[in-house]
């Protein structure tokens, strides 16, 4: 899975958390949905990410 940085997946995120400030956050806490959402707007294959979000949603956050 590719996933490209680009200002548009970065304005994206930053519009879903209401500021860079609150999108840090979350990324620094480790957010899995802030996660989630960053693999789906900046992958470059939409099928792979969801693919590879599904292989990994029944498994451990750590084990």
């Amino acid at each position: 899975m590719r996933m490209r940085a680009s200002l548009r997946s970065a304005l994206r995120l930053e519009r879903l958390h209401d500021g860079f400030g609150p999108l840090i956050i979350k990324l620094d806490q480790f957010g899995t949905a802030t996660i989630r959402a960053m693999i789906i707007i900046a992958t470059t294959d939409y099928s792979a990410a969801e693919r590879f979000l599904a292989s990994i949603s029944t498994e451990p956050l750590h084990t």
